[in-house]
């Protein structure tokens, strides 16, 4: 909370000339218990941005923060701090108030209190203070299940924004939460534990303020395999008045933009990247999905067109959806779960289930359902600790107990009041790993394997007097390395010759065969561009992390083709 101020103007010699009736009172700072001056606003303190100070101050009748500079002073916007009452009472000169004494005023004020974090601003959500559980519902501040008014109760400031409505004296009873689990279980997912994850997460989402990790799903599927069925109609609608829906050209800044401090779920439909454009696009979107998976959530920095820096913490839960998953970063595999759909093939069975849906999902059941888990958030965060301890036990991997033992604590609560015990939380765990496959994802090829693994599988038209064919980089690597074998169409000199112009050229140094890749390869700077790998300007460094590369000096590989390059032991690419 912020300290209580009881200014006191100093005393100018200047002022003593004028009349007792145009001095301001000794009093005209007094604060109330909260320390509002006069019960009309609270000063904050200041920060700086690009040499300019800026002066924030949460303003009582509308609940919000209003920040000036200096120059921007003037007696209208001091009227959004106070009415003129307040300003004519304490700062008269002749018929009207002086601005300047006002400012100086407001100015003293905010450098005694001292550097204002413009993170303590927190939009609509569910957020942790102080250890108390505190959903911001825009007009209203649900803490600990109880409603209370919104303001400041802490070092935080919850601003007034559209109300959302929580059912929060009815929560669902576990009966009712667990038709949604059943419900997409009969669903045809690749696995059952898609399902799962997938309920888990709706559970979880709109809470996503309050997690220690924020995990992220991508749905896919083939054309008409019902995975935008699933997202309008089940996962958008549990979000309601939480959920942030956007598709197609939404760009991570429009999406930072549209979130506006609040912490809420994003979900992204078509998030496709057939062109460079797009996929560019998209790499913002999951660099924004990226920051925001940690507890504080990182900040989204961003220049203007004014030249000033744009910052913005995201702490939202995000799910794309997506015919075929954007995902090559190893930094993004440990905050996505990739859940699969197809369609069914009992038309019968689809309606049952839609009709049950339309039965199930309207207003009363979200805000039901959203409301079991608010009053209920302190054991969903013992739960997922205990789940995410259980799958980092299983599978020594702490990032895997994050992402699944999070979604695993949301399913959980569908089904059941009572916390998970260990031991359970074990049986659960293996069950669901088995069924998607992943027990131990340490055989999970990183970034530097599968960049090579982009270039070798590259083809090329080979031409010449005997043949015609397409080879991969792969294929011609082995036809130019000592494993040749007499007999082919292409010599190991014409494999190596066509590799040459490329960037590429397999060697002896040292008595060890390598694969030389040029730094600067024009081929494989496009490859990896058409295939919407990231490594585009990178792919130097992450080869030469694998195993026994080594950096050479300026080699020469044909005419105007030179530089320097990473060698490749073809032990590591022909075994």
């Amino acid at each position: 909370m912020n300290p209580k101020i009881d200014w006191v103007e100093p005393e100018n010699p200047k002022k003593k000339q004028k009349a007792k009736s145009q001095q301001a009172p000794s009093n005209a700072a007094a604060t109330d218990k909260l320390g509002f001056i006069q019960g009309h606003f609270m000063p904050l303190g200041w920060d700086s941005e690009d040499k300019i100070i800026n002066y924030y101050f949460y303003v009582s009748s509308c609940k919000s923060i209003v920040r000036l500079i200096a120059s921007k002073m003037s007696k209208q916007n001091l009227l959004m701090l106070a009415p003129l009452e307040f300003w004519t009472d304490r700062f008269t000169h002749g018929q009207n108030f002086d601005a300047l004494c006002a400012s100086d005023f407001l100015i003293t004020l905010s450098h005694t209190i001292g550097y204002f974090s413009v993170d303590k601003i927190r939009g609509r959500g569910a957020w942790i203070d102080n250890d108390k559980v505190v959903l911001h519902a825009g007009t209203q501040l649900i803490i600990n299940a109880q409603r209370c008014e919104l303001g400041v109760a802490s070092e935080y400031m919850y601003e007034m924004r559209a109300a959302l409505k929580i059912a929060i004296e009815a929560p669902m009873k576990k009966e009712e939460s667990a038709r949604l689990t059943k419900m997409l279980m009969r669903l045809n997912f690749k696995t059952s534990a898609d399902a799962r994850l997938l309920a888990g997460w709706i559970a979880i989402a709109p809470l996503c303020g309050a997690l220690n990790w924020r995990p992220h799903i991508w749905l896919t599927g083939t054309r008409d395999s019902g995975k935008s069925w699933v997202l309008e109609n089940v996962i958008n609608k549990m979000l309601g008045q939480f959920g942030v829906c956007v598709q197609g050209n939404t760009t991570e800044m429009g999406i930072a933009q549209r979130l506006n401090n609040d912490a809420f779920p994003v979900t992204f439909d078509e998030a496709e990247g057939n062109n460079e454009r797009a996929t560019s696009r998209m790499e913002g979107v999951l660099a924004l999905s990226r920051s925001s998976s940690s507890r504080d959530g990182a900040a989204q920095v961003k220049g203007s067109k004014d030249g000033k820096a744009i910052e913005r913490i995201i702490r939202s839960c995000f799910l794309l959806s997506s015919i075929n998953p954007q995902i090559t970063l190893d930094s993004d595999k440990r905050r996505f779960c990739i859940i699969e759909i197809a369609k069914l093939k009992d038309n019968q069975l689809f309606k049952e289930i839609d009709n049950a849906r339309a039965d199930m999902i309207n207003t009363d059941y979200v805000q039901r359902f959203q409301a079991r888990f608010i009053t209920m958030l302190p054991a969903l965060l013992r739960t997922i600790s205990t789940f995410v301890h259980a799958i980092t036990a299983i599978t020594g991997n702490k990032s895997t107990g994050d992402q699944i033992g999070t979604l695993l604590g949301g399913w959980w609560h569908t089904l059941n009041d009572e916390e998970v015990a260990y031991e359970v939380a074990l049986l659960e765990s293996k069950a669901i790993l088995e069924s998607l496959g992943t027990q131990d994802i340490s055989n999970d090829s990183p970034d530097e394997l599968r960049c090579l693994q982009v270039i070798l599988s590259s083809e090329q038209r080979i031409e010449g007097e005997e043949i015609i064919a397409t080879k991969t980089i792969g294929e011609l690597v082995e036809l130019a390395s000592c494993k040749f074998t007499p007999g082919q169409k292409i010599s190991s000199s014409e494999a190596n010759d066509k590799l040459k112009r490329l960037g590429l050229q397999v060697i002896f140094h040292e008595k060890v065969e390598y694969l030389c890749v040029l730094n600067q390869s024009i081929f494989i700077k496009t490859i990896l561009q058409k295939s919407g790998a990231a490594w585009v300007t990178s792919f130097a460094i992450v080869l030469g992390r694998i195993k026994g590369a080594i950096k050479m000096q300026n080699r020469r590989f044909s005419p105007g083709v030179s530089g320097r390059c990473i060698g490749i032991p073809l032990s590591e690419i022909l075994n």
